[in-house]
Parts: C-alpha cells; sequence; structure tokens
C-alpha cells in the first residue's frame, strides 16, 4: 500500500482511507474510515461531528502510523469489528476477536422472542454456542431476575465471553462442553445461534467471514442442520415442561427443523422473519 505524502492533517489520511478502502471494494469506506479514525483518536462523539472536524484536526506521527495500519488490514479483508476489538449487539458494544462470530443484527430478534415470552423471575436460561456471550449477557441484562448460563465447546470463546461479561457485571455461569456432553440440570428457556451453514455454501462466503471467522461457529455440517438437530436432542433432554427452545437458524430450513423437532416432544409455536424474510428464528416448546 502506498503511503501518502508526510502530512499530519486528519483530512489528507482520511481522504487517502477512503480511496485505498474504496479500491480493495469495501462496502462503506468513508464510513469506515470515520470509525478507524475515531478509535486512533479516541474519539467518543458522532462520526458526523467528528468529519466536520477533519481539517482542525493535526494527528501526532504516533497516530499516522496506527491509522494507516489499520487501512491496510482492512485492505486485506479482515473484518473492521476484530480491527477495532468490539461490535454492537441490542444497543451494546461486545468485546470480540477472531475466536468468536460477529453478532449480527438478525440475532438480536433472538432477544426480542425471548422478551416477548415475558420469562418469570428465578427462570433459568440457557445460551447454547454462547461465542462472544452477547446472548447470555444480553438476556441476564434484560432479564435480570433470571439465572444464566452460557456454554461453548471452544474455550477461547468462553474466555472472550468472560470478558464481556466483566464489561457488563453480569452474574452469568459459564461451561465448557460439547452438545452432547452432559450437562446437569434443565432449564426454562434454550437460546442458540448454532453454526448452521452448509459446507456446500462456503465458497459464496465474503472473504471477509470466511478468511477470519471461526469455521467452529459458522458450519453445521453438509447440509447445514447438523448441530441443530443435536441441538433439538439437547433440548428434548433438558427443557422443562412447558420450557422454551429459541433458535436461529438459516434459510429454507425452518420445515425440515420443525419435522425433526416432533420426535423430541417439541411443539412448534412460530417462526420469526428476518429484515430479508427469512425465517430466522424457531420457536419450540417442549410438551
Amino acid at each position: 500500500m502506498p503511503y501518502p505524502p508526510v502530512d499530519l492533517r486528519a483530512r489528507t489520511h482520511y481522504c487517502f482511507g477512503v480511496k485505498t478502502l474504496g479500491e480493495a471494494l469495501i462496502p462503506s469506506p468513508s464510513r469506515e474510515c470515520l470509525e478507524l479514525l475515531a478509535h486512533v483518536l479516541k474519539y467518543e462523539s458522532s462520526q458526523s461531528s467528528l468529519f466536520a472536524k477533519l481539517d482542525s484536526i493535526t494527528l501526532e506521527p504516533e497516530s499516522v502510523n496506527q491509522f494507516l495500519a489499520l487501512i491496510q488490514r482492512r485492505q486485506k479483508r479482515e473484518p473492521l469489528a476484530y480491527i477495532l476489538g468490539e461490535s454492537p449487539f441490542y444497543g451494546r458494544d461486545f468485546v470480540v476477536s477472531p475466536s468468536v462470530l460477529i453478532p449480527r443484527p438478525e440475532t438480536e430478534f433472538l432477544i426480542e422472542a425471548l422478551l416477548k415470552l415475558k420469562p418469570r423471575p428465578q427462570q433459568t436460561i440457557l445460551d447454547l454456542c454462547t461465542g462472544s456471550g452477547c446472548i447470555a449477557i444480553t438476556s441476564k441484562l434484560e432479564c435480570p431476575k433470571s439465572q444464566v448460563y452460557g456454554s461453548d465447546l471452544s474455550w477461547d470463546a468462553l474466555t472472550v465471553a468472560k470478558q464481556n461479561s466483566l464489561r457488563f457485571n453480569t452474574d452469568i455461569h459459564w461451561i465448557q462442553a460439547n452438545l452432547l456432553d452432559p450437562i446437569r440440570g434443565r432449564f426454562d428457556i434454550i437460546l442458540t445461534n448454532p453454526p448452521y451453514i452448509p459446507l456446500s455454501d462456503s465458497e459464496g462466503l465474503q472473504k471477509d467471514v470466511i478468511d477470519y471467522e471461526p469455521s467452529l461457529a459458522l458450519f453445521g455440517g453438509s447440509s447445514g442442520m447438523e448441530i441443530c438437530q443435536q441441538i433439538l436432542f439437547f433440548s428434548g433432554r433438558h427443557l422443562k415442561p412447558q420450557g422454551y427452545l429459541i433458535m436461529e437458524i438459516g434459510q429454507f430450513q425452518s420445515e425440515p427443523l420443525i419435522a425433526y423437532s416432533k420426535d423430541y416432544q417439541l411443539q412448534f409455536i412460530e417462526c420469526i422473519y428476518d429484515f430479508q424474510r427469512i425465517g430466522r428464528i424457531l420457536i419450540l416448546k417442549k410438551g
């Protein structure tokens, strides 16, 4: 990446960053350059106010080097969330790293579905495949009297989840376990955003996703539903009577999973559609 002339004005480096990311086909180069510049400057006000001040800001040489290094990382398609070290979810910023999936807006429908059920005080909630812990922690923050558990196979993911738990001062019970490992107790509600992408779809994923995000959190086997089916089996054993499973799923997966769920005494309640009208959240109830 050719560096711009020695110039400490913020606008010069902002314009260079926009041009560099635009040539790399980054979808929103202007917005992302402002985010990266704000990160370097530790600027906490709005992006619009930073943009308005670009002509009056003079960068330190160290800040220039930091900004250009971040632009170079993004130019190589490293996800912006990993570069910044955090990502928003349900109005809060969560720590993320390449050990965990970056939270998506669609996953917030899980929380909306949970709140729609109006959980009673002292209910037990388990977040399977917790990753960054954003679902478990948000559940605890929105339902503070509930007992919340978060489970993941990856110890590295649980390390990130614990960081987030400290950030938001939440009391979560973290468990390292495979889906088929025994977990003590039964739960009123099981939430999960499991790996559900079919392996055959890997070639169609963006470079940002396939090269950087953990495959363990992305792929659910050849059909994409192998992990989801294990969760149905798990929920049949670990949900209390009248308990709920709220599960994020992929496109075209709702009907087969509803059919499978009957084998585990789970009753279909609702399928919630996302912004693109894809059946995204499946709600099932233990009979």
